[in-house]
Parts: structure tokens; C-alpha cells; sequence
């Protein structure tokens, strides 16, 4: 943990576990949530609301995997005795699904699913259109082949 993040652990009662309405006597459980307390893209606490009762819960820890998380996002934790973990955030009402980068075999593939791909730098970048153009902007391009560079198409252009 980062030495400005103050551990929310200690300020946890029994009554979040104890409270029969929201079935926490014990034992592990993945519960919706929204996050009430946000700092620095972290969630602090979330509040659980389950058959009309609802609880604070601080949070300990996020899963890797978890963006940035804002008060009033839609959470997924897993709560146990000791601990309260955030898994997932949900995506918001017409939010797109996120890009999807996969192995295929010996291959990685990025799918934007829609929209352009691009690759920038400071002083670079590759485009991908989505009609399926590439572009390639830099100070300097360079292009090497051990082997034949074919270059095809119906035009090809040399400024």
C-alpha cells in the first residue's frame, strides 16, 4: 500500500458482519455494491444493499485487474470476515464493453471492436483504421526485411 492510502481496516465494526438482513454471520461472499468513497482511482468504502438493509464497508483491497473507480460506480466485492475486496467494476448504462486483448496461439490480438487502434508515442504513432487503413507517422520510418519487401496494391505512391 502506498504511504498516502490509511488502512480503512481498523475502522470496521463487528456489526457489518454480524447483521443477519444482509446475511453476513460469517464466511465469504460476492455482493453488489456502490462505492461511496473514492481517492486517487481506489474505492474506500463501498455500501451494500441487500433485501432493503444496506452496510458501509471499508475496502482493503482492489483486484489487479480493476480500472479506476469513482463515488457512485457499480462494484462487485467479495466480503469475508476480515476483509473487504473490490473484483470488478460494472460497466455504467451505454458504456461500451472494453477492448479485448487475447492469445490465439502464438499470436496477441488487440480487437477494438470498433473505432481506430492506435499505437502513439511521444513522437510517433500507428494507426489502424477501422476500414482497415494504416497509417505510420514519425520523425523517421525505417522498414527492413532479411528477406524479399514486397510492396502491393493498385497504386503505389513514392513522394
Amino acid at each position: 500500500m502506498s504511504d498516502k492510502i490509511v488502512p480503512m481496516g481498523e475502522y470496521r465494526t463487528a456489526a457489518h458482519y454480524e447483521d443477519p438482513k444482509l446475511g453476513l454471520e460469517g464466511g465469504t461472499e460476492l455482493m453488489q455494491a456502490v462505492v461511496t468513497v473514492a481517492h486517487e482511482g481506489e474505492a474506500r468504502q463501498v455500501a451494500l444493499v441487500r433485501d432493503g438493509a444496506n452496510a458501509e464497508l471499508a475496502v482493503d483491497y482492489h483486484a489487479a485487474h480493476v480500472p479506476a473507480l469513482h463515488h457512485g460506480d457499480g462494484v462487485i466485492v467479495l466480503v469475508g470476515e476480515r476483509q473487504t475486496t473490490v473484483m470488478a467494476r460494472l460497466r455504467r448504462p451505454g458504456e461500451r464493453p472494453p477492448v479485448s486483448l487475447e492469445r490465439h496461439g502464438d499470436q496477441i490480438v488487440l480487437d477494438a471492436r470498433e473505432g481506430d487502434v492506435v499505437i502513439r508515442t511521444r513522437a510517433g504513432s500507428v494507426t489502424v483504421g477501422a476500414a482497415g487503413a494504416v497509417r505510420i507517422h514519425g520523425g523517421g520510418i525505417e522498414v527492413s526485411a532479411d528477406g524479399e519487401l514486397r510492396i502491393v496494391g493498385p497504386v503505389a505512391r513514392i513522394k
